[in-house]
Parts: C-alpha cells; sequence; structure tokens
C-alpha cells in the first residue's frame, strides 16, 4: 500500500475534529478580525485576563435569575468563547505564543467554567433543592469531564496517525510507563492513571499489547524515520478513498467534549432555566461521547487477522 496521501485531504478531515462552534463561527470571525489588533498593544494575556472575566460578570448575571439578565449573560458567554480562541489567534499572529500562556488560557477556561457551574448550582438549588441542583452540577461535571477526555484521545489518535503516521496516544502510553519506573513524582502518577483510564475506557482492546511492549523494555522513541504503521497506512487510505464512516467518526469528535457541552449550558440561560441547561448537557454528553468511542473504534479497529500495528 502507498504511503503517499493527499495533504489537502489531511488537513480537511483533522478539521473536522475541532469543535464545531469553533470551526463554523469562532475561529473564522477571529481571523476575520485579527489583523487590525497585531500591531496594537494589545497582548494575547490581556484577552485571557479578558474571556476570564467575562464568564466570572456572565455568572453574577445569571446569579441573579432575571430574564433580561440572563439572556445578556448568554451572549456575554458566547462572546467569552469568542475571546477564548481570539488570545491563541492574537498569540500566533504576533508570534509569540508560549507554554505560559497556553496555561494562563487553560486555568481562564477553568475558572470560568467553575464559576457558571457554581453559580448553576446555586439556582438549580434554590429552585429544585440541593440534592438535585448539586447532584446535576456534578454529574456534569464528570460526564463533561469525560467527554473532554474522549475528544482528546481520538482527536490525538487520528491527527497523530495521519500526520506522523504513527499512533501518538499508544507511544505516549508507552514511554510514560517507562518513565515512570525510572522517576516517579505525583504530576507523573496523575499523567499514568489519566492515561489508563483513557485506555481502559476507549480502547481496552490495545492494553495487552502495550503491556507487552511495556515489559520488553521498549526504548525506542524516535520514531521520525520510521514508516508508516499499519495503522496509520488504513486510515490514509480511508482519507484518500472519502471514505463516509472516517466522516462521521471525525465529526463526531468534533462534536464531543466540554466546549460542546458549554455551549449548551450557555444557551440555557438566554431562556433562565440553567438546570434545564445541566441535565440537556448531562444527556448531550454521554449520547456523544457513546457514538463517537462506536465510529472511532470502528475506523480505527484492526482488521479480522491482521497482525500488529506496532
Amino acid at each position: 500500500m502507498s504511503t503517499a496521501v493527499d495533504e489537502d485531504r489531511v488537513k480537511a478531515t483533522v478539521a473536522l475534529t475541532q469543535n464545531f462552534a469553533d470551526r463554523l463561527w469562532r475561529y473564522p470571525a477571529c481571523h476575520r478580525v485579527v489583523g487590525a489588533f497585531v500591531n496594537t498593544p494589545l497582548t494575547p494575556n490581556q484577552v485571557t485576563l479578558g474571556h476570564t472575566l467575562m464568564a466570572f460578570a456572565s455568572a453574577a448575571m445569571l446569579y441573579r435569575q432575571d430574564p433580561v439578565l440572563s439572556f445578556v449573560a448568554g451572549a456575554l458567554l458566547e462572546l467569552r468563547a469568542i475571546a477564548d480562541c481570539f488570545d491563541g489567534v492574537l498569540a500566533r499572529a504576533k508570534k509569540v505564543s508560549s507554554p505560559y500562556g497556553r496555561a494562563l488560557d487553560q486555568l481562564g477556561d477553568s475558572l470560568g467554567f467553575a464559576a457558571v457551574m457554581f453559580v448553576s448550582a446555586l439556582v438549580s438549588t434554590q429552585r429544585h433543592g440541593a440534592l438535585w441542583g448539586w447532584g446535576v452540577v456534578v454529574v456534569l461535571s464528570l460526564f463533561s469531564a469525560i467527554a473532554t477526555s474522549c475528544w482528546d484521545f481520538y482527536r490525538r489518535r487520528i491527527i497523530s496517525l495521519l500526520e506522523q503516521g504513527r499512533d501518538e496516544v499508544e507511544d505516549e502510553y508507552v514511554q510514560l510507563a517507562r518513565l515512570l519506573s525510572q522517576r516517579t513524582t505525583v504530576a507523573m502518577r496523575w499523567s499514568w492513571f489519566l492515561a489508563n483510564f483513557q485506555m481502559a475506557l476507549f480502547s481496552p482492546r490495545a492494553l495487552p499489547g502495550l503491556r507487552a511492549r511495556i515489559a520488553s523494555g521498549e526504548a525506542h522513541t524516535d520514531h521520525s524515520g520510521d514508516a508508516p504503521t499499519p495503522a496509520a497506512l488504513r486510515l490514509r487510505a480511508r482519507v484518500d478513498t472519502h471514505d463516509p464512516a472516517l466522516r462521521r467518526a471525525v465529526n463526531s469528535v468534533g462534536v464531543t467534549g466540554a466546549d460542546s457541552v458549554f455551549l449548551i449550558v450557555a444557551a440555557s440561560a438566554f431562556v433562565n432555566d440553567l438546570f434545564v441547561g445541566c441535565v440537556l448537557g448531562v444527556v448531550y454528553a454521554v449520547v456523544t461521547t457513546v457514538r463517537t468511542a462506536a465510529l472511532c473504534n470502528g475506523v480505527l479497529a484492526e482488521p479480522s487477522g491482521a497482525q500488529g500495528d506496532r
């Protein structure tokens, strides 16, 4: 099988794994206006601080349970989401991207999400009691985390197989196990827990092979000169043939995750009913996670009788 693949088709396929709201209107809006800000004093970190404050302002308005303020809060939450995209676009345009900036953005996202979830719990408790109020928010937070883990897992697998010719998720699992045997830290233990959680939940059939690689003492981590794996070749062939199953799978990845769930909660602010938004968010997270896992495992599965993709 040829290792050649149409790069434009790969890019189009990879783009579909991005959150649908970001892909359809948020990033296009950011790219349209970023040129006006490139030569200004505005910094990406200032934009990050701004979208974090917007989330807190929205939460404060939602707490008032006023229909007009709730409507404004819903609109502000969508503007926050656009600003969340814009800080990265501006950083790349100004060529000032940095790990610190990404960490600051992640912190801002987490604080904003926590503020809205906290207020959702308070408001829902007032209307439906503490058990339902806090219960639905805790469940929503749990399934949002699982949905985001699903999005991250399959997005990284698909992108790495198409662009690098290898499964980055499986390679990192083996590398992390090797590093953990040499040095143990709290951060590494947490990473190992998350890696096992993702594998056990989304790809349990891969675990025996991965554990065999770990037991063999595999130390080779530089695969830059290696030929694409059979799994990568199969996925690239699906891209070249415009396989509808692959398109359904990557589209499903693009609508999975906390960002999409949060959009539902934000939309519920327009009708001043956060409880309903949280319940719908739970249903959405469960359905999209199950669907994405089923579709992606279907297109990534090793054919019957095939031997090893490593």
